[in-house]
């Protein structure tokens, strides 16, 4: 499990975080850059350089960007006046935090380097087979929509990005934390941008931009139970996978990428179940815990859910080729050891009761704002598995658990084992969608 050194950097993590959730559930951790850092088109961004998108109630956008700029030090570039309004610019990060409560201020993105019609296939699409799957038609043309129904339990997603197909929004946090009786219908926001990550990898659509996802343009219904402060509770997150199961004729597939350490949810565990019994695919997360087996983490330890542990791939190819990651992986690395290409993630949580694992380090994905971004954790692993399930599910929507683990014995017994286990217990399968073996 690593040196000493690592050890004490986890054992130390994990006391932190269990202090943190003694009240609260946990999405996945992400990468500790903000999200202005994060990686556009292709998954270079250049430094300090944004582009600033204003309301459309703005009536003169070079007066507005002239303005802001001489206020908060910025120098402005291009200025957009027909086809949006807004304007480019070098910025600092207070600036831009700045802009972003400003009224006439839509949204700030980072600017990236691209290529002419170019969409990012991430490593994570690659490693598990799904870009060289035929009938899939991962090829850039807008012409493969995955047929099926995935519900993101999650923080939210942000249901006007260009890159999502989105049907449905239910959102279970009480307002305030106060107690409510019922989920209700939501607006289709993610404060926290883990869940819009997560939908990205299930089902971004393939087209000429952006990313794509491992189900392209699979039907996207977001519950959220996850607040601002990427905290939850095991009532929220009980009475959306309610809402989920209440709708069973609807949804095939459901992702959840939380996790609580040592946590006695017995109520959310047994709502899994009732899923289950109704027909929806139910994928979890090991948790973010290298020191710590998956068994004593929920809803992991659930035997109903698919359990999905992480691995760290930089290439997207089989056989540790890469020498270095495709982001900067500065604090992962303190708090959990650098990891070798196509070995397990040293954060993941391990064990047994581990179904399958997927690539969770530098997952590049959807986020809020029409923008891309790195993060790490089991949280970006599942939403692989998800977006696979949702293949399968996608011909006949599955009716009972007969069904479900009909999907999940298919979804193990086409896994490989072509990456190296460097945790205890036994090997689990790796995600492969590869044309022969699976859809």
């Amino acid at each position: 499990m690593g040196g000493s050194g690592l050890r004490f950097r986890s054992v130390l993590l994990h006391c932190l975080v269990v202090l943190a959730c003694q009240l609260a559930w946990l999405p996945a951790l992400a990468s500790a850059a903000p999200k202005d850092d994060g990686p556009g088109v292709n998954g270079t961004v250049i430094p300090n350089h944004y582009i600033v998108v204003l309301e459309d109630s703005v009536d003169d956008p070079g007066s507005v960007a002239r303005a802001q700029a001489a206020a908060h030090g910025g120098r402005v570039g291009f200025v957009y006046r027909y086809a949006l309004k807004g304007y480019s610019a070098i910025l600092g990060k207070g600036a831009v935090e700045a802009l972003r409560n400003d009224p006439r201020v839509k949204y700030v993105t980072p600017d990236s380097v691209g290529e002419a019609g170019a969409q990012s296939t991430p490593t994570g699409v690659k490693r598990v087979f799904a870009s060289k799957n035929k009938n899939l038609a991962i090829n850039e043309e807008n012409d493969v929509w995955v047929n099926a129904d995935v519900a993101v339990i999650d923080s939210g997603v942000d249901f006007n990005h260009p890159d999502l197909n989105p049907t449905y929004t239910m959102d279970c946090v009480p307002p305030k934390e106060e107690l409510i009786k019922k989920c209700v219908e939501g607006n289709g926001t993610d404060p926290a941008g883990h869940g819009t990550h997560v939908a990205g990898t299930i089902g971004a659509i393939d087209n000429n931009f952006g990313v794509v996802g491992v189900a392209p343009g699979v039907r996207i219904s977001s519950v959220r139970v996850v607040n601002s402060k990427e905290k939850t509770a095991e009532s929220w997150v009980a009475a959306g996978i309610d809402w989920v199961t209440s709708k069973s004729e609807f949804f095939e597939v459901a992702n959840a990428s939380l996790w609580c350490p040592k946590c006695n949810w017995t109520v959310a565990e047994k709502a899994i179940e009732g899923a289950v019994e109704a027909g929806v695919v139910f994928v979890t997360i090991a948790g973010n815990d290298g020191e710590l087996e998956a068994k004593e983490i929920s809803p992991a330890r659930s035997p109903d859910a698919i359990t999905v542990g992480a691995i760290a791939d930089y290439d997207g190819l089989a056989g540790g080729l890469s020498e270095a990651p495709p982001c900067d992986l500065t604090f992962y690395e303190i708090l959990f050891g650098a990891e070798k290409d196509d070995t397990w993630a040293n954060l993941s949580s391990w064990g047994p009761v581990v179904d399958i694992v997927a690539p969770g380090v530098c997952i590049n994905s959807t986020l809020p704002g029409e923008a891309y971004g790195y993060k790490y954790g089991t949280s970006m692993a599942a939403p692989h598995v998800a977006g696979a399930a949702a293949i399968l599910a996608a011909t006949e929507n599955p009716e009972n658990r007969e069904d479900v683990e009909e999907i999940r014995e298919t979804l193990e017994e086409t896994g490989n084992f072509e990456w190296t286990a460097e945790h205890e217990g036994p090997q689990q399968p790796l995600l492969d969608l590869s044309d022969e073996k699976i859809f």
